[in-house]
């Protein structure tokens, strides 16, 4: 039987509204994927949004609205959850059941996934609730091809760092990003190689504002260079970054636009401050505006960057990242972020429209 058909047999009355929607997925199309034309799951397939079964939107708190997540499947069954674009994944094997995909993760513990929806370039997929696939808070998870991302994405000036006559530098993103070949990741590969990163992680220093932020770009053969500090920490743990951070060229794996590697600026966030997440945004605005005063307009965008990454709703990352490129004369940029402004309904956006971009 398949993953659809499973769910629908387990429902009972107090899941009869779940039952009825399955029941629709079915007769609109959502097949079972021996019904569909054959496509493989081979690949990167990127999260382009997540409801929960009924359709109803999950919550602004809920942990996967906005954060990164890409499920990509090997060869000879191997696959890997990531949730960090910059991190190729670290790969364990899965199980195809008849629509039902089952990775094991290094915890001993396995990720269950019915497939609702498979083609050449999207796939939708039911991640189950705690009490099964019936549970109310069961996901719906809409993914599309790395490739086909690519393809359909708008592109514009804030996807680029800069243009030279030879090299165009992208701006690391969901759609277009290098990747780091360590199986535990960027930030586990610092914290093994640089000492001074072990003492922010216990909290043994207190002299230093505990956010740490950098950009750095790796290039199209994979070297690491331009390494900037926006945000540091002690003389001894920058320094230990810088060193470590430019010895990773083997570690690295180039942005693909097109099919061709390209250069891309990774920038590199790390928060030491667990206990005090809440004022994230606030910190966050007060370093842009310390770069605007120093002149550096480009780092301050990486802040509000940062800020409208995690939540793309941010009404004032919005504004003042629109200003900041108004500051560069970059009014098409800052005529994108007041229309999205616009269209997530704040008056805002509209006021800003009429001033900056008749």
């Amino acid at each position: 039987m398949n993953y659809l058909g499973n769910i629908f047999l387990k429902a009972n009355s107090s899941h009869i509204h779940l039952a009825i929607t399955t029941l629709f997925l079915l007769l609109y199309g959502f097949f079972p994927i021996k019904a569909q034309e054959k496509a493989t799951l081979l690949g990167d397939w990127i999260k382009v949004g997540v409801t929960y079964l009924d359709g109803t939107e999950v919550e602004e708190s809920h942990p996967l609205k906005y954060t990164f997540l890409k499920y990509s499947f090997k060869p000879k069954n191997k696959a890997a959850i990531i949730t960090d674009y910059t991190h190729a994944g670290n790969f364990n094997s899965y199980e195809d059941r008849n629509g039902t995909i089952e990775i094991s993760t290094n915890f001993n513990a396995k990720i269950t996934l019915g497939i609702i929806r498979l083609n050449s370039d999207s796939l939708i997929v039911v991640q189950p609730g705690t009490l099964g696939a019936t549970d109310p808070s069961s996901l719906l998870i809409t993914l599309i091809r790395y490739e086909h991302l690519q393809k359909t994405s708008e592109w514009n000036g804030k996807d680029l760092v800069g243009i030279s006559k030879t090299d165009t530098v992208y701006k690391a993103s969901r759609k277009i990003h290098p990747t780091f070949s360590n199986p535990y990741g960027l930030r586990h590969a610092l914290q093994t190689a640089m000492p001074s990163y072990s003492k922010y992680m216990m909290g043994f220093s207190q002299d230093y504002g505990r956010l740490f932020l950098a950009t750095f770009v790796v290039r199209k053969s994979g070297s690491v260079d331009n390494i900037k500090i926006l945000q540091g920490m002690d003389d001894k743990f920058n320094k230990e970054f810088i060193k470590t951070c430019s010895k990773m060229a083997k570690n690295w794996k180039p942005a693909y636009y097109n099919g061709e590697p390209v250069d891309a600026q990774v920038t590199l966030e790390i928060d030491f401050n667990f206990m005090d997440q809440f004022l994230t945004d606030e910190r966050y605005t007060r370093y842009a505006a310390k770069r605007i005063e120093e002149g550096d307009i480009y780092g301050a965008i990486t802040y509000f960057d940062r800020m409208i990454a995690k939540n793309p709703k941010n009404e004032k990352a919005l504004i003042n990242r629109g200003y900041c490129y108004l500051l560069l004369n970059d009014q098409e940029s800052a005529c994108e972020d007041f229309r999205i402004l616009r269209n997530l309904g704040f008056d805002s956006g509209k006021s800003l429209l009429e001033k900056h971009c008749k």
